[in-house]
């Protein structure tokens, strides 16, 4: 039987929204390792490629290949600027930010709406299996006090794992999913919350956010939250005042529930890491890791004004290099001078590493698609949340654009769209 090209189409868009946040799995070649969402993207860029279908640019499109630009020429006059092993990190992140943008600028958008549902189909399941592996993580880490990535990955499999495989901070067992940061794991989570229909998955995933006990992901999720609800609000209140109450106390009483039952079964371990991530928030100057990105902020105006060229101003110092500035000029990690490392607060990051040309054109792109996405409650939510979540940490990695660009495509008739909502719609 053979095998249609719009049937492996739809299955490489299913994969690579399977595959959109699962950064601790990597696949070996030569001396690099490759994520399998990088992986996917190349065959996806090579099989749109030859297929031929390419569209000219719409404003979105525009934007990020202006910003392409941005960050090339950042690279290019950077490269005597920062050592060799920066400058090879600011290549290879250019190059896939490019092939990235292939499907941003390119790919044919009727074929991204005829993808869509596959694309948001893996993405789902995503969300859940990072859910489950979260839990499990939970639950070992309880049982016997080891960290499930290790004994999966290292201990069982023998593979080499590139990012730590626990998270174990100030005696709080941060859960971290198959990545390798909290935050990550986190925000993967509220776009699984954002998906789901039900209230009784939404609430499984919010006691998922809170076991990360990730500062970002709970302000995030927050943000999200009223975003949605301020939502609702303007775009119900023509509708029925008796219906829109009745809603709010069923969802009011079935999180009401929710916590008798948490408080009588006794979920203390649930409580202590919602309590000890609140508390974090309260000792910030205490907490090192706040005092750190606190630090980023305090000294950007003084790296862009009296460190910065005024090509650097404009261009940065590339996309894989912000944290050089740091620790050129501030001593800051002076021992991980030979690894090429980004500052973890998205918006600085930007800024050092795309200078303010760059910077203007990546929250152009994600207001844009604030734009497009203003009659979909879960894209507006979302994009909200991210740029809320970008000011504490790095949120504007490459899978994120893609998630952003699918959730807010709008389909091309009404019909599609009803058609999508019901094969979305939860069993």
């Amino acid at each position: 039987m053979s095998i249609s090209y719009k049937s492996i189409e739809n299955k490489l868009f299913f994969l690579l929204g399977l595959f959109t946040s699962m950064a601790l799995l990597q696949i070996p070649i030569g001396t690099i390792s490759v994520s399998p969402f990088n992986a996917i993207m190349y065959i996806i860029f090579v099989f749109e490629l030859l297929k031929g279908k390419l569209a000219v640019p719409d404003t979105n499109g525009v934007i990020y290949f202006v910003y392409l630009i941005c960050i090339t020429i950042s690279t290019v006059i950077n490269s005597s600027f920062v050592p060799s092993n920066w400058n090879t990190a600011n290549f290879i992140a250019v190059f896939n930010l490019w092939i990235l943008g292939f499907l941003l600028i390119f790919v044919n958008k009727n074929i991204l709406r005829s993808v869509k549902f596959f694309f948001i189909n893996g993405l789902k399941l995503n969300t859940w299996i990072q859910l489950t592996w979260g839990m499990l993580q939970f639950i070992i880490y309880k049982v016997s006090g080891q960290a499930l990535n290790k004994i999966f990955f290292e201990d069982t499999l023998h593979l080499q794992l590139s990012y730590p495989t626990s998270n174990i901070y100030y005696g709080i067992n941060r859960l971290t999913g198959l990545n390798w940061e909290p935050a990550y794991f986190g925000l993967t989570l509220i776009i699984g919350y954002l998906l789901s229909n039900k209230l009784w998955k939404k609430l499984l995933f919010i006691v998922g956010v809170v076991l990360s006990a990730s500062r970002t992901s709970l302000l995030t999720l927050i943000a999200v939250i009223i975003v949605q609800e301020i939502y609702k609000l303007v775009k119900f209140k023509e509708k029925k005042k008796t219906y829109f109450q009745k809603q709010e106390v069923m969802i009011t009483f079935t999180i009401l529930l929710v916590i008798i039952v948490g408080i009588i079964l006794n979920f203390q371990e649930i409580i202590n890491t919602f309590l000890s991530t609140a508390m974090r928030f309260q000792n910030l100057d205490l907490d090192p890791s706040s005092r750190v990105h606190s630090f980023y902020y305090q000294v950007l105006g003084n790296i862009l004004f009296s460190k910065f060229s005024l090509a650097q101003l404009l261009f940065g110092i590339g996309p894989a290099s912000s944290g050089y500035a740091y620790t050129l000029w501030y001593d800051l990690y002076p021992y991980l001078i030979s690894n090429a490392w980004n500052i973890e607060d998205g918006l600085a990051d930007i800024i050092v590493g795309s200078g303010v040309l760059g910077t203007v054109l990546v929250y152009w792109w994600f207001i844009n698609n604030l734009r497009i996405g203003k009659d979909n409650k879960v894209a507006f939510a979302l994009i909200i949340g991210i740029l809320v979540g970008a000011i504490t940490y790095s949120y504007f990695v490459n899978w994120i654009w893609v998630v952003v660009m699918f959730i807010s495509l709008p389909l091309k008739h009404q019909d599609d769209y009803v058609q999508f909502k019901e094969r979305l719609k939860d069993e």
